[in-house]
C-alpha cells in the first residue's frame, strides 16, 4: 500500500465518519462498518477503514495531540474499542505497520486545518 492509497482511504474513512476525528464515537465506528457490510463489501473492506482510522489517530496522539488541544479544546481518545478492532491484524503498533513513517512522509500541517474544514463545513 502506498501513502497515497492510504490517504484516499483515510480521506473516505473519515468521509463515512462525517466528523471530525476528535468527535468519533464507537457507535459512529460500527456504523460506518455496518453500512460497509450491508451494501455488501468485504469484511477486509471494513477492517481496512478500522486500521486507517486507528493508525491516524494513533498518530495525531503522539505527534498533534497539544496542537488538536489547543485548537480544538479536546483531548484524543481512541474509539476504536475491542468490539471493533480487527481480530486479523496481530501487532499493530505503529512501528509494526509502518504507520508513523508512511504518515510522516506525506504529513502536511494543512492537512489537519483541510480534515476539519471539510468534516465541519468551516
Amino acid at each position: 500500500m502506498t501513502v497515497d492509497n492510504d490517504i484516499g482511504l483515510l480521506e473516505r474513512t473519515l468521509k463515512a465518519l462525517g466528523r471530525p476525528t476528535w468527535d468519533v464515537t464507537p457507535g459512529d465506528i460500527d456504523r460506518v462498518v455496518g453500512g460497509l457490510a450491508v451494501e455488501g463489501r468485504a469484511p477486509s473492506t471494513g477492517r481496512g477503514y478500522v486500521q486507517i482510522f486507528k493508525g491516524f489517530h494513533r498518530f495525531l496522539q503522539a505527534r498533534k495531540a497539544v496542537e488538536i488541544e489547543a485548537a480544538f479544546g479536546v483531548r484524543l481518545v481512541c474509539p476504536v474499542d475491542e468490539f471493533n478492532a480487527s481480530r486479523h491484524v496481530g501487532d499493530d503498533s505503529p512501528a509494526a505497520t509502518g504507520w508513523t513513517v508512511r504518515v510522516d512522509a506525506a504529513w502536511k500541517p494543512e492537512l489537519l486545518r483541510r480534515l476539519a474544514v471539510e468534516t465541519l463545513g468551516h
